[in-house]
């Protein structure tokens, strides 16, 4: 092992400070607070190490903190450790974190005897050397007990790990992926006006605590050697892009306004920022993830796989605009890690083909199962869908995620970071010479201290069968399982009111899509609610406020749909055979829209077609449209303006017409023809009698 390494991870590390020594006796921890005997405990006990691993023969400093809860001080105080049997599997050591390890012991020693305690804290340091032939690789359950008069008075229960890698034959490290799930509901309200100051807050570098994503870009900064995976929301990222020019919160009923020079606006721009910087570095990867954290199971399973689509090209679209750096779409983090075979094969073009799926979706068949059964899965798994693509999937942790759960609770940095590194060592131990992944994923839940994040980066760093690797680069450095092709089935999707009412306002907001341009003003906000609305976050306990976003998709709908009509209009006459029908119509909005009038009559024919594609302005529009009568009297002229989807308005306009049949008009004519040759004949009659009356007379003269 390079000389770097080990004077590294030989390092004594800070022991707990008194202080924070006090904050844990006075918290009920879950691993390493006394068993309460009485109800009221009369000492309280911590304990932490100055490092988090060792090798055989070397020495443990224990800082060991006795608080001592009554008035009289106690005298006769003996403090002892037992080191018990290595745990061999990594379930063995649910035992040791709930308080009630192995009784077996590989070693018992008296650390301090005939101790005094006075009221209130006493500190205490110990030597507790591990002997070098009776201890191999493993990791062994600590117990150190505070002891009076033969009967325990507090005890906490902490984890040993004893590994020596320069001794191991082959020495193949763990590849460990950590990778930030940094998902949370949107703070915009439907209407874009933020519903609190919370996200400002979490991007907050001051203060007593950093803020959430503060703290996390401070760490990442700070462990420049380590390689970390983020799935980013795309939503989130939207919402902190808005901030950093400054934005309005509502406060009760008014709406504060926050100057882009604001220290709120100032400190969401920098994690922006730094969120860029990372992922211009090759040791940071951001995965493609839909805009607003929906359930694609469900999407796909109602038929509305067009929108499953569309939110992972919003969410690689808003992502890359808003880290200023393209992301590799070939890697995907489905919201929630669901993902079955039909979301694969139906989202075949959309999503990429490395997929980091929950372990529980294993559960499903007989095969997965098997997967999970007995040594940890390891290695990628092809997944069965439709498509000639290959898709591979990583299964994140499930006993990680277990760990997390049982040790989140007491805030001890140094409790939770060994018990993470004892879990992952045993891991390691299970196929030491296999090239192996894993995958740590950080749940959206769990927001630790900057101080437990800290601690537990630490232990891994300093764990050299540990090797800090971005999602990607598990994929490539480890071959997935041959001959096995996984088919995840879909789960029966119960009947939900909930997404009932999400269809409605999809349907509205389809609607309206069909007279929307490209540059259309209003469809972008319709389009985020109606994805907000759709996001699985809501499931669970906030689907009123999901609501109200699928509201205001109805809501903004029917407004501006109520703002186009064709405005009444009297009878019209038409003066001849061809003629015109005039009509206008109103388009109430801001923005041009796009529609279809339609025509049809019962005595009119069209002569140009019965349909025209109109663009309306926003204002007025006069129409006149080519007509032929067909019949004399009163027709009926209806005009429509639709969408492939709905009729926008409709009207009916009385039309009189005065065109003849046509054969009455070549009869009549034909007779006033007749009548003009029976005349003109007379007339030439009368003429010629006259001439020859006027020449008789002329010869009697």
């Amino acid at each position: 092992m390079p000389k770097s390494i080990r004077n590294k991870i030989s390092a004594p590390l800070l022991a707990v400070s008194f202080v924070l020594a006090l904050v844990l006796l006075l918290a009920p921890l879950s691993r390493t607070a006394a068993l309460a005997e009485p109800e009221k405990p009369e000492v309280r006990i911590a304990l932490s190490k100055d490092a988090f691993w060792y090798r055989p023969g070397d020495t443990v400093k224990l800082q060991v903190t006795l608080n001592n809860e009554t008035d009289q001080t106690l005298k006769g105080v003996s403090v002892r450790a037992r080191i018990h049997s290595v745990t061999g599997t990594r379930s063995d050591l649910d035992a040791c974190f709930e308080g009630k390890p192995v009784r077996s012991y590989r070693l018992k020693e008296t650390l301090g005897s005939d101790l005094s305690l006075s009221p209130g804290n006493n500190g205490f340091k110990f030597d507790l050397t591990i002997p070098s032939r009776s201890f191999s690789d493993g990791v062994y359950p600590l117990t150190v007990e505070a002891v009076n008069s033969g009967d325990v008075m507090a005890k906490a229960i902490s984890e040993l790990i004893v590994m020596d890698p320069e001794e191991t034959e082959e020495f193949t490290p763990l590849k460990l992926s950590m990778v930030f799930d940094l998902s949370e509901p949107p703070h915009q309200g439907p209407d874009g006006i933020f519903e609190d100051d919370e996200l400002a807050r979490e991007c907050s570098a001051s203060g007593k605590e950093p803020g959430w994503y503060s703290s996390v870009v401070s760490e990442v900064e700070k462990w420049g050697d380590h390689r970390f995976t983020f799935s980013l929301s795309p939503v989130i990222l939207r919402e902190m892009l808005d901030m950093t020019d400054g934005y309005v919160v509502r406060e009760g009923e008014k709406e504060i306004k926050v100057g882009g020079d604001s220290t709120s606006a100032s400190d969401v721009a920098s994690v922006v920022s730094r969120f860029q910087e990372m992922a211009a570095s090759p040791r940071i990867q951001f995965l493609s993830t839909p805009f607003a954290s929906p359930n694609l199971e469900t999407l796909v399973s109602l038929g509305w796989a067009e929108d499953a689509g569309q939110q992972i090209l919003l969410g690689d679209m808003t992502l890359g605009e808003g880290l200023e750096s393209s992301i590799d779409t070939n890697y995907f983090f489905p919201p929630g890690l669901e993902a079955n075979s039909r979301v694969v094969g139906e989202l075949n073009d959309d999503m990429g083909r490395f997929l980091l799926l929950s372990p529980q979706l294993l559960r499903r068949t007989s095969e997965g199962r098997k997967l999970a059964t007995g040594l940890t899965l390891g290695s990628p798994v092809e997944i069965a869908a439709t498509g000639d693509r290959q898709v591979l999937a990583l299964f994140a942790d499930a006993r990680l995620e277990k760990v997390i759960g049982l040790v989140e609770p007491s805030g001890d940095p140094h409790g939770v970071a060994q018990c993470l590194l004892s879990d992952l060592t045993n891991l390691y131990l299970e196929r030491p010479a296999e090239t192996r992944a894993c995958v740590l994923l950080w749940p959206d839940w769990w927001r630790p201290s900057v101080r437990i994040i800290d601690e537990v980066l630490k232990a891994i760093d300093g764990a050299p069968w540990l090797e800090s690797v971005t999602l990607g680069e598990c994929w490539a450095a480890v071959p997935p399982i041959e001959d096995t092709v996984l088919e995840i089935p879909e789960l029966t999707l119960d009947s939900d009111g909930y997404f009932t009412q999400v269809g409605h306002a999809r349907n509205r907001y389809q609607d309206y899509s069909g007279i929307a341009l490209t540059d259309n003003p209003v469809l972008p906000s319709l389009e985020r609610n109606l994805f907000i609305s759709e996001s699985k976050l809501w499931q669970d306990d906030g689907e009123a406020r999901g609501l109200e976003y699928a509201e205001a998709v109805i809501s903004t709908v029917d407004e501006e749909l109520a703002k186009v009509g064709i405005p009444p209009i009297g009878s019209v006459t038409l003066a001849g055979e061809k003629a015109e029908v005039p009509f206008s119509v109103i388009n109430g909005t801001s923005y041009d829209i796009k529609a279809v009038l339609s025509f049809s009559s019962n005595g009119l024919s069209f002569p140009e077609g019965d349909s025209l594609d109109v663009i309306l302005e926003p204002k007025e529009n006069l129409f006149e449209v080519p007509v032929e009568a067909n019949k004399k009297g009163r027709v009926r002229f209806t005009v429509r303006l639709e969408t492939d989807r709905i009729v926008l308005a409709e009207l009916d306009i009385p039309v009189q017409t005065s065109r003849f049949n046509t054969f009455a008009i070549i009869l009549v004519g034909g007779l006033l023809g007749l009548i003009a040759l029976i005349q003109a004949l007379k007339i030439a009659s009368r003429r010629k009698v006259g001439k020859h009356k006027k020449h008789q007379l002329s010869e009697a003269n």
